[in-house]
């Protein structure tokens, strides 16, 4: 195993450390608080226990295929004090034979005092590349199939400041690895950043705004997020780049069935930055209807709406639709060439007082579509 390999893993290993440090004395604290809570004012009825919903999984993407495995689903609340937090890990393998192996969490501490999140992905997964630009990807046929895998692992510690203000530090470790590719690519002669493969370690620091009733299905609230990454060698990669990140989200509840929800997404990247991590549009979250990478460079922004509307207790459907593009430059982060992408979809709540769905959309993008199937909404 070589330097690179070793330190990725060791990135990786202290980097689980951590957050189970952290996570450890988050549920300590709350364990007294409890127990304080218990003794001076008798049993708490309103707690809510630590339910576990394990999933067989089956769903069509474009960019796996038939894609089968299972996801178990742990919410639990570590007091009325705070919201439901969650805690999923799931294992996939796909008709195109990829492989994914994706743990994640959020944890919401006593009074929602801090704020934990983050996750560990393993991935062995050929797919197709389609070039660097906004433009030139427009037909499918320019795509080229690579095989690589990836490790990465990234979180986030934030402490309440005020209210519904957070702030705090977040450190992301992605590794692209085992790299393969036609001799005869386009891309084989240095032209795209990372395309033989990369390390990239990055520590930031995040300014956040969360008023949502629920992380994994809001229909109340909104969310703001501001963040950085500064990705440098000395933090154990060999990546050189700042990513900065704007989030913005809006939830709007006209009745108990139906719910409007509204998005502007920026991602800017300065530096060389590798392919793996440039922005981008497409997938199962941003801009549904595009091949996952479809479209990738240096800048990217969207905006995209839903509205949502509960037939039934436990059956809903949704229409959503966006525009959006990516961007070398600054200075072209305009609106030329835009991307935009209209679908619907059905919603089952597997939970009804947790608010958490299955979701089911088709969507059409330009020359493009796709169907999803995945937990929570898209945003």
């Amino acid at each position: 195993m070589n330097k690179i390999a070793n330190s990725c893993y060791l990135w990786t290993v202290i980097g689980f450390v951590f957050s189970v440090l952290i996570s450890c004395a988050s549920i300590g604290t709350y364990a007294q608080t409890a127990k304080d809570t218990l003794t001076g004012a008798g049993k708490d009825t309103n707690i809510f226990k630590m339910k576990v919903l394990p999933l067989p999984t089956l769903y069509y993407t474009p960019e796996t295929k038939t894609s089968f495995g299972i996801l178990n689903l742990f919410l639990f609340r570590v007091n009325t004090s705070a919201r439901v937090s969650a805690i999923d890990f799931s294992i996939v393998y796909t008709q195109r034979k990829q492989l994914l192996i994706d743990p994640t969490y959020t944890i919401f501490t006593h009074n929602e005092n801090y704020i934990i999140n983050g996750g560990f992905v393993y991935s062995k997964f050929p797919d197709y590349f389609f070039g660097v630009g906004n433009y030139r990807n427009d037909q499918m046929h320019n795509r080229e199939f690579i095989d690589y895998k990836t490790l990465q692992f990234h979180n986030r510690v934030l402490r309440k400041i005020h209210k519904r203000w957070f702030a705090g530090l977040q450190y992301q470790f992605y590794k692209v690895f085992d790299v393969h590719f036609d001799a005869n690519s386009q891309y084989n002669e240095g032209n795209v950043t990372g395309f033989n493969g990369s390390t990239s370690s990055g520590l930031g620091l995040i300014l956040l705004y969360d008023s949502r009733d629920n992380v994994l299905s809001a229909s109340r609230g909104g969310y703001l997020e501001l963040s950085n990454l500064y990705y440098n060698s000395f933090l154990g990669g060999n990546s050189r780049f700042h990513y900065y990140k704007l989030d913005l989200r809006k939830y709007y509840s006209f009745t108990r069935q139906l719910t409007l929800a509204a998005q502007i997404l920026v991602n800017i990247n300065e530096g060389q930055t590798p392919f793996k991590q440039m922005a981008q549009i497409g997938g199962n979250r941003t801009l549904r209807g595009y091949y996952t990478g479809r479209f990738r460079d240096n800048h990217a922004w969207v905006i995209q709406g839903e509205l949502r509307y509960f037939i039934w207790p436990r059956f809903g459907v949704a229409v959503f639709g966006g525009v959006g593009k990516v961007a070398a430059t600054l200075g072209e982060m305009d609106f030329t060439g835009l991307k935009g992408s209209v679908g619907g979809g059905i919603r089952v709540k597997m939970l009804r007082k947790e608010n958490f769905s299955i979701r089911l959309d088709a969507a059409a993008g330009r020359k493009s579509n796709g169907f999803y199937v995945s937990i929570a909404e898209a945003f």
